[in-house]
């Protein structure tokens, strides 16, 4: 994904980002439900996978480059829900050089 130049032209893609609401039942078993914190627009993009490492078992989810707008209320507690699919974040990164966005990489739920 290109991380640089304009932004606008590559968000095609609606996602929601959602936090589990903390509500507890009566024994402390979490009951919370997912509540959508945000939708915005984003540029989406497989990511390559990873060289597989001799001797080492590779089982991966398929992992997505996210790039959206900077915001303050995305934190890796949040889960992404793209096209009716949950996805949960690996990693936010920023880079000083383009302060308006955030890039995010993302995985499948399990």
């Amino acid at each position: 994904m290109k991380t640089g130049g304009e932004l606008a032209g590559r968000m095609r893609h609606r996602v929601a980002f959602e936090r589990r609401d903390p509500a507890r039942d009566a024994l402390g078993g979490a009951v919370g439900e997912w509540v959508t914190v945000a939708c915005c627009w984003a540029a989406i993009e497989a990511e390559r996978p990873a060289a597989p490492v001799s001797g080492v078992r590779v089982t991966s989810w398929p992992r997505y480059l996210v790039t959206i707008r900077t915001r303050g209320d995305i934190d890796l507690d949040c889960r992404v829900v793209w096209a009716g699919t949950s996805y949960r974040l690996i990693s936010i990164l920023t880079d000083p050089v383009w302060p308006d966005r955030m890039m995010l990489v993302m995985e499948l739920a399990a």
